[in-house]
């Protein structure tokens, strides 16, 4: 028995790190084994890039970048292959699909939005020539301008009462919000025609698209709804639904993509959503009567809401999801835009022909620029120079200048001007 416990007491021991060894050297032969194998998979088979064509770290392991948390999410779930979809998204949202940067001489990298072609100079100055789309509601088209000669270059038929439009951030495509037939009209950039129409739910009025192009969020104000459909931009199928407030109206993405703030125009509210989750995480509640159109600071610190029936400006603390201050503007106000730096913002007074221009530091109005009857929609260019509002009264898409506040060109769009939005740089 003396000796029998001798043997266990040393054979055991031995044995257990046996077995341990065995099975670490399969996992490190497998981990060794699986990145060739997944390599092999890409267009360039990894002579590239190596493992940190999926990775940040160039080694391999550890955090995924950019095409890696696609090729995970995408070629994961196809079996484990680089599928056509992913070839043809841009992960990275430099403007070039994964498959151009592939077979880019020198490839460039997918993963990485400083990683451009040779010809990118060229091939960026052509996909990012600043475009504006309006929305025409009475006559259900959607008119497009060159923004450097100011002229018409093209108008695009949609559905019935066309409201608000929103561009996909690689501006390779505009969503556009047809409230009168329950759709949402997909407006291929590139060719300036409708590539897919889409059933939304009940009166449809805002549309947001998620920073990596993935996603698109339309609002649904009707009161059969009273929420956001979440839309597939490469299948357009609907693939969620998000309950908010009542009557929502419209959103706006958080700088760093996380979050979607809601307007509820009934309940005088705005529902913080979680994009991630696909649900309401908070409810920012008595922001004041009828909260109507919103946009965010760059940081992220601020929301700005339109007020329609307190004809006022809210300023919402994001962090504390509570209002520090209310500004007056003017008469019927719909839309606001905020300038680049940050210090004001422009506020579409539909009921008194005008724009408000408030200083965000002072907390107040500082300007007001006669644009015409029924100033609807407003957008300023990304330079800081130019404004647009479009004058539903007038049928006109108005040019101001931002240094002097002067209205410096009108141009003719459709009837009754809902939105405008510039794409592109």
């Amino acid at each position: 028995m003396k000796n029998y416990n001798r043997f266990t007491q040393h054979k055991f021991p031995i044995l257990a790190t046996t077995i341990f060894i065995i099975i670490l050297s399969l996992l490190i032969a497998q981990f060794a084994i699986g990145r060739p194998f997944r390599l092999a998979k890409l267009p360039d088979r990894g002579r590239n890039f190596g493992c940190g064509t999926c990775h940040k770290n160039p080694r391999g392991g550890g955090a995924r970048n950019l095409f890696g948390n696609d090729y995970e999410s995408i070629g994961l779930s196809a079996g484990d292959k680089y599928t056509d979809e992913l070839a043809n998204k841009d992960s990275d949202s430099d403007g070039f699909t994964n498959a151009e940067e592939f077979s880019a001489k020198p490839a460039t990298h997918p993963g990485d939005p400083k990683s451009l072609p040779k010809k990118a100079a060229v091939s960026t100055e052509k996909k990012s020539q600043a475009k504006i789309y309006v929305t025409n509601s009475l006559s259900n088209t959607v008119s497009v301008i060159d923004a450097k000669s100011r002229k018409a270059v093209a108008t695009v038929t949609v559905g019935e009462h066309p409201t608000y439009l929103r561009e996909r951030p690689d501006g390779k495509q505009v969503w556009v919000v047809n409230s009168g037939s329950n759709t949402v009209s997909v407006i291929d950039t590139s060719t300036d025609s409708v590539v897919n129409t889409i059933s939304a739910g009940d009166t449809p009025k805002g549309i947001n698209l998620s920073r990596d192009n993935r996603w698109a969020y339309a609002i649904n104000e009707g009161t059969k709804s009273n929420n956001v459909h979440v839309f597939d931009t490469n299948t357009f199928e609907r693939v969620a639904t998000i309950p908010v407030g009542e009557a929502p109206h419209n959103g706006e993405l958080s700088p760093d993509g996380k979050l979607l703030y809601v307007t509820n125009t009934k309940s005088n509210s705005v529902s913080v959503i979680d994009i991630a989750k696909n649900k309401v995480i908070h409810t920012i509640k008595d922001v004041g009567e009828t909260p109507h159109n919103l946009s965010i600071s760059s940081d992220g610190k601020w929301l700005y809401v339109t007020l329609t029936k307190k004809n006022a400006l809210a300023l919402i603390d994001t962090k504390k999801r509570k209002v520090n201050k209310i500004i007056p503007v003017g008469e019927g106000h719909h839309i606001v835009d905020v300038a680049p730096d940050g210090k004001r913002a422009y506020v579409g007074n539909i009921g008194s022909k005008t724009v408000s221009v408030v200083d965000l530091n002072k907390g107040k109005v500082i300007a007001s620029i006669d644009v015409g009857s029924g100033p609807h929609g407003v957008a300023i260019s990304q330079d800081g120079k130019l404004g647009y509002a479009t004058v539903s009264g007038e049928d006109v898409l108005v040019v101001f200048d931002l240094q002097n506040n002067k209205v410096i060109e009108k141009i003719s769009v459709g009837k009754f001007p809902f939105i405008v939005r510039i794409v592109g740089n």
